[in-house]
């Protein structure tokens, strides 16, 4: 190009220009998106050589802040960029300048993926006699490795030495994240627990502490025992008891032992008894014993409150004896206490004892007045029965006539003995305990003799002649 400059007539050129148009550049291209995981190391953003321009290329890389793009760094000219490592998700871009032209690449995002969460949990200490376990992580789906590890997630402290094993739980996410934590699991020596040596009890026995156990301060479970170590084999019953004593350390390790009770059945002597028995009454003392032992002995004892004779028993060495009570006419009544003693074969005794009141019973006594008469006769009885309040029944034999046979004092009507032969009545007395407990009787008997009648009869020699008449009679 030129300018022409006129005035009038007359013209100029000034000097000559060239305006050369350079091609636009092309072909700033820059490499696909990338994906990575934080913490990753970036890919180098590859690119292509741009074309057009001067064919001289300078290059400034720029990374989206927000708001806008701004440059990364002065030194970040190169034809290609290494962001290196990113904390979050950042857009990039590249600008290329030849002479008066520039050019703008597409957009590279690299988006940074956060690392999933792995939580083991904290370190522990186990004992060496703990049993295997599962291990916690979070997430699950994950992979364990170390020393001691049971496929897929489980530890046995039994299995290991003493020491420290670090044990390391690895997990990929959906995006191919990987992350790990790591848990330290201290094996410790576990104590040395015994709960003594077994032995063997009786049923009724008094409830015991149990001894010989080591280290103290462990707790006791089991049946009959609490936890401090108190053993009643009442509680517990009879049979092979397994009792467990567990103890644990400040640190958390511990142990257990078991020690085996033998409970022998207890007899549990019984026998009936009454409660009240009337003086010269029986009663068959008929025993029970516990079916789950087996007894050896039964021994009886005797006492009572009066003066009676505690012999009264037909054996004190067996079951089921008859026991005979005394005569009781005493002004009071009595009690006596029946007591069994029981022992099986494993040597264990259970006693019980009873009571049952001997009732006094009344002294029946009356008189008749004479004893000997001709009938018609009629005795008027005079009771004079003793003791204790009574009622009274009375008959005869043979029978004979009584106004009431429940009265005190009855009037009897013996009638006329027709016979040859002297008649002797036996008269009964009854006399019943009536003051709401039980009855207890006592009968007398008394005799009235009746004579029979004498027949008058005479005859005459002669029952008619002159006088004077001699007659014989």
């Amino acid at each position: 190009y030129r300018l022409q400059i006129k005035s009038t007539i007359c013209a100029n050129y000034t000097n000559t220009i060239q305006v050369k148009v350079l091609p636009s550049i092309t072909g700033n291209i820059i490499s696909a998106s990338q994906k990575l995981c934080k913490g990753t190391p970036s890919s180098p953003i590859g690119s292509n050589v741009p074309s057009g321009g001067n064919g001289f290329y300078s290059y400034q890389w720029q990374k989206w802040n927000g708001v806008s793009f701004v440059n990364t760094s002065s030194a970040d000219t190169f034809k290609d960029f290494t962001p290196g490592i990113l904390a979050n998700t950042t857009i990039y871009r590249r600008v290329v300048t030849s002479g008066p032209c520039s050019s703008i690449s597409n957009p590279d995002t690299i988006t940074i993926n956060t690392l999933p969460i792995v939580n083991v949990g904290a370190d522990s200490t186990k004992c060496t006699n703990q049993l295997t376990y599962k291990l916690f992580s979070s997430p699950n789906g994950g992979n364990w490795s170390g020393t001691g590890i049971i496929f897929p997630d489980s530890f046995n402290p039994s299995a290991m030495a003493i020491g420290a094993y670090p044990l390391i739980y690895t997990y990929t996410d959906a995006n191919g994240c990987v992350n790990r934590d790591t848990v330290v699991i201290n094996i410790i020596a576990s104590p040395a627990v015994t709960a003594g040596v077994d032995f063997n009890i009786c049923e009724n026995a008094t409830a015991i502490q149990l001894t010989g156990f080591s280290p103290l301060g462990g707790t006791w479970s089991g049946a009959g025992v609490s936890p401090g170590g108190l053993f009643n084999p009442l509680i517990a019953g009879s049979g092979t008891k397994k009792l467990i004593y567990n103890f644990t350390t400040g640190s958390g390790c511990g142990g257990i032992d078991t020690l085996s009770v033998t409970v022998y059945p207890r007899p549990n002597g019984n026998f009936t008894l009454p409660t009240q028995i009337c003086p010269k009454d029986s009663a068959t003392l008929i025993t029970s014993t516990n079916t789950l032992a087996t007894i050896t002995n039964y021994t009886w004892n005797v006492s009572n409150t009066g003066s009676f004779t505690n012999n009264i028993l037909s054996t004190i060495s067996s079951a089921n004896p008859l026991a005979t009570f005394p005569e009781n006419q005493t002004s009071s009544d009595g009690t006596y206490t029946i007591k069994l003693i029981t022992t099986t074969n494993d040597g264990c005794k259970d006693s019980l004892s009873k009571n049952v009141i001997l009732r006094r019973r009344p002294i029946a006594l009356f008189s008749t007045g004479a004893n000997i008469n001709c009938g018609p006769a009629v005795y008027t009885m005079n009771n004079t029965t003793s003791n204790i309040v009574s009622s009274y029944l009375w008959n005869t034999i043979p029978i004979s006539n009584i106004n009431t046979n429940t009265s005190q004092n009855p009037i009897i009507t013996f009638p006329v003995n027709s016979s040859t032969t002297k008649l002797t009545y036996r008269i009964y007395l009854t006399a019943t305990r009536n003051d709401a407990t039980l009855g207890c009787i006592d009968t007398i008997s008394n005799y009235v003799i009746v004579y029979p009648k004498p027949s008058a009869l005479f005859a005459a020699s002669k029952d008619s002649g002159c006088s004077p008449l001699l007659v014989n009679f």
